[in-house]
């Protein structure tokens, strides 16, 4: 029994598991505020340090991915050996202050680099999460624990677009903010030190919980499990290729969306921040919890590729229609394709983390949710706002065609994820039952 327990978990008691479950949102949740809060201030940002849409699509995407992936496996290695919550204190207060310096940057380079140090301390809270998160629910739960943190980056993108939109539509009216000893700075750099100096005090947060054990300890004289041999393996190209890919679209359309609604309905971040923070709020939770559901209901039958099925089948449907909004200059007809594709497809983060989950051996958990993240920050983050910006200023040469721009984003990424996802079927249900095995025979023995 005792083998079955280790294998199953959870390790702690269901109330602190809970606790600690809701500490991670929240982080989760400054997480999404902090990334995505330059996308209400483009045009005010543009306009005080002089720069245009390729530019801002750096400081949006490039800057933030860059460094967040350079930071994720360091940290995923880090986390496997050292004490997560100590590393995860650290981190949380490093972004803090990333993104105090954001709100005191005046050119492009400044923020650049200090969205860059924003990205290198993000980088350790979800492999934080999800290592801790794996030795806290049993596997049956993990994909639905997984997909309810996931959450918190839907609840801190809902508030931080609605609540931030109507702050941005306040604080910019103002040319210059006088501050205690900062002096004077912007209505727009005033938001980011606003949002970052909380972080400085609920970094404390993380020691609300227990650290949870380990289930599993390398036997003495075995030498460590290499990262190496299990990225080798043909499941993680179908993985980079289905999950990696088709994230260029939640973070390009999460970046560029309330520019669009500017520039296309001429909603400033006053109008336009409700309206898609109340989409994310609602659709975007309850699409990533249903998910996360159904992913579980399918693996605990034995249907192990069922990570892969789901997203299949949800690109297939909700990319075509997000893409259609995008061309829509109808305002009600595409609030209602937006609220399709994100409910659809903007749902797998949770899930996708599980998958990694479910194919990684306890003593690399940490490193596994580094590479995931690594393919996210990379692929997604860097590449989706980028091609958009490039399209955007480069190809179509007009900034009014940004729809246009992130729907050829969409159709151009949607193919090749789907192919890949539907390829990786049998390799994923392989892999994540040469995991299953040594639980299913300890469960046998006992």
């Amino acid at each position: 029994m005792q083998s079955t327990k280790a294998a199953e978990g959870p390790v702690l008691m269901p109330r602190t598991a809970w606790i600690a479950l809701g500490v991670f949102m929240l982080f989760y949740m400054m997480n999404a505020l902090d990334r995505l809060l330059p996308s209400l201030m483009v045009k005010n940002i543009k306009a005080d340090l002089s720069i245009d849409d390729l530019q801002m699509s750096l400081i949006m995407g490039v800057a933030f991915a860059l460094f967040y992936a350079i930071w994720g496996l360091p940290f995923g290695w880090i986390l496997d050996q050292a004490p997560r919550r100590i590393v995860l204190y650290f981190a949380v207060t490093l972004w803090s202050c990333a993104m105090i310096a954001c709100g005191l940057a005046n050119n492009f380079t400044q923020l650049f680099f200090a969205r860059m140090i924003l990205g290198a301390g993000e980088a350790a809270l979800a492999p934080a999460a999800h290592s801790m998160l794996a030795d806290i629910f049993p596997k049956r739960k993990l994909a639905t624990a997984l997909s309810v943190f996931t959450t918190g980056a839907a609840l801190g993108t809902g508030l931080s677009i609605s609540l931030g939109g109507l702050a941005v539509a306040h604080l910019t009216q103002y040319q210059w903010v006088e501050l205690p000893l900062l002096g004077n700075v912007r209505g727009w750099q005033l938001l980011f030190i606003i949002c970052g100096a909380p972080g400085l005090f609920l970094a404390f947060l993380v020691f609300a919980f227990p650290e949870p054990p380990r289930p599993i300890k390398a036997e003495k004289g075995k030498p460590r499990e290499s990262l190496l041999p299990f990225l080798r393996q043909p499941v993680f190209i179908f993985l980079a290729g289905s999950f990696g890919v088709f994230s260029m679209v939640p973070y390009g359309v999460n970046l560029w969306v309330a520019a669009f609604m500017d520039r296309t309905f001429g909603m400033g971040p006053g109008v336009a921040g409700p309206l898609l923070g109340a989409i994310d709020i609602f659709a975007v939770i309850a699409g990533t919890i249903g998910a996360g559901s159904i992913v579980d209901r399918l693996v605990s039958r034995g249907q192990y590729d069922g990570y892969l099925r789901v997203f299949l089948i949800s690109i297939i449907v909700g990319a075509p229609i997000g893409a259609i909004g995008f061309l829509s200059s109808d305002l009600p007809t595409f609030l209602l394709c937006l609220t399709i594709l994100k409910f659809a497809t903007f749902t797998f983060i949770g899930y996708g983390a599980a998958t990694f989950q479910a194919i990684s051996p306890n003593a690399m958990r940490g490193r596994m949710s580094a590479v995931y993240l690594l393919m996210l920050a990379t692929i997604g983050n860097g590449g989706g706002p980028f091609l958009i910006g490039w399209l955007t200023d480069k190809a179509l040469g007009n900034p009014n065609q940004l729809g246009t721009a992130i729907a050829i984003m969409i159709a151009s990424v949607t193919p090749i994820a789907a192919v890949s996802a539907w390829l990786g079927l049998k390799p994923l249900h392989a892999a994540v039952a040469r995991q299953n095995e040594p639980a299913t025979q300890s469960a046998g023995a006992a």
